[in-house]
């Protein structure tokens, strides 16, 4: 029997639950996988379901006087008899990982978010929007028969506004930043940490009738890595659409992607006592033109250009 409670309040929820979570199957193969020649991974027929207790809450409201919205949720969990890993690393640095059941696993997180629009009588448009997703975690693990505990604090926070002159001229600057810190209890492991920051401007230009500009400019910063040909890059799309027909339901769309040749997609990922680096293959410059018709319900006339976002 596992217990359950919900409370609502106005616009407010409340929940409450206990969750008898299988352990993953990949960790119960019984093969000793050396794929890594660093690393060996073992199986364990042994593993116990993890008892989780789980609180959410949720909080959503719209005030329509002023076009303010408010958005947000938060959850908190602890769990007994998690999988968790016991690391063995002998004098050559070949470590050997086995998953095992331990209690004291634990998580916080929180999403929030704030926007409005405020619409003026000479058809100008000014929105605002800023938000934050922030998790805390700590994880038990086994290293070389001793116990220890990490401990990561990821936060994202995320903000942007927007200038509209009567959808002839549109701003759209944003900014935002992530912040990650890791520590461990076990005083062989060094604390790993990262700032990377993104700040950029869209930019929609509907002047000329039927003939539509947009620009998307980045810059991007990341603190994590020594070299600065993967610390810092530029990001510039840009591309004109021609509409034809009625309601603009056509669109030609000539279109620049990774103008400056210079999108590339890495990551680092402290875990223990290791540090990934990731090197992802993405799709750079390319330059497309595309037709659309748009067979949207008659009445309903849509904005053609713009649409980036930071989150």
């Amino acid at each position: 029997m596992l217990p359950q409670l919900e409370i609502t309040y106005r616009k407010l929820t409340v929940n409450y639950n206990r969750d008898i979570v299988l352990p993953d199957y990949t960790y119960m193969i019984p093969v000793r996988n050396n794929t890594n020649p660093y690393q060996v991974n073992l199986g364990n027929t042994d593993l116990l379901p993890a008892i989780m207790d789980r609180v959410y809450m949720n909080l959503n409201t719209f005030n329509p006087k002023n076009n303010l919205n408010v958005w947000s949720w938060a959850e908190a969990w602890v769990a007994n008899n998690d999988v968790v890993q016991s690391i063995t690393m002998d004098q050559s640095g070949l470590q050997t990982i086995k998953p095992i059941n331990a209690d004291g696993s634990k998580r916080i997180a929180a999403n929030f978010g704030l926007n409005q629009d405020i619409k003026y009588k000479n058809s100008f448009i000014f929105s605002w929007n800023v938000g934050t997703w922030t998790e805390y975690r700590e994880n038990p693990f086994i290293y070389n028969n001793e116990g220890s505990k990490q401990r990561r604090l990821i936060s994202n926070i995320w903000s942007n506004i927007g200038f509209n002159w009567d959808d002839k001229l549109e701003l759209n600057p944003a900014y935002s930043f992530s912040y990650m810190n890791v520590t461990n209890t076990n005083k062989l492991f060094k604390t790993q940490s990262s700032f990377d920051q993104t700040i950029g401007i869209e930019t929609i230009m509907r002047y000329i009738k039927h003939v539509i500009f947009d620009s998307e400019l980045r810059y991007l910063n990341n603190n994590a890595f020594a070299n600065p040909e993967y610390r810092r890059m530029f990001m510039w799309n840009a591309g004109v659409n021609f509409t034809f027909f009625k309601d603009e339901r056509a669109v030609l769309r000539v279109f620049a992607n990774d103008i400056l040749n210079q999108t590339r997609n890495t990551d680092i990922i402290p875990n223990q006592n290791t540090v990934r680096t990731v090197y992802s293959n993405v799709l750079g410059q390319y330059f497309m033109a595309t037709f659309t018709y748009n067979l949207r319900p008659s009445g309903a006339k849509g904005k053609v250009g713009g649409g980036w976002s930071l989150f």
